[in-house]
């Protein structure tokens, strides 16, 4: 990659992500995550993840009963 390539890869001020390096996911202990589309698909998927990672997750979806449904599963198995 060039030099000028690279330097319009990351928006201005914020940090490069090393893709080698795992997540620190404890960084979303107690902060609010919103997810479109939670209840079914990616968006399921990103709902659990944020629960398992300790974030207080409200999920969006057009169906609101799968989201329902999802909101007491989690709540269920103690996540927020």
């Amino acid at each position: 990659m060039s030099a000028a390539a690279d330097e319009h890869s990351t928006m201005a001020g914020t940090k490069k992500i090393n893709f080698g390096k795992p997540l620190d996911l404890t960084v979303l202990k107690d902060k609010v995550a919103l997810v479109t589309g939670g209840a079914a698909g990616i968006g399921l998927g990103v709902v659990g993840a944020l629960a398992k990672a300790g974030a207080r997750v409200a999920i969006c979806d057009v169906n609101e009963e799968a989201g329902k449904k999802v909101e007491e599963e989690l709540l269920g198995q103690g996540y927020k």
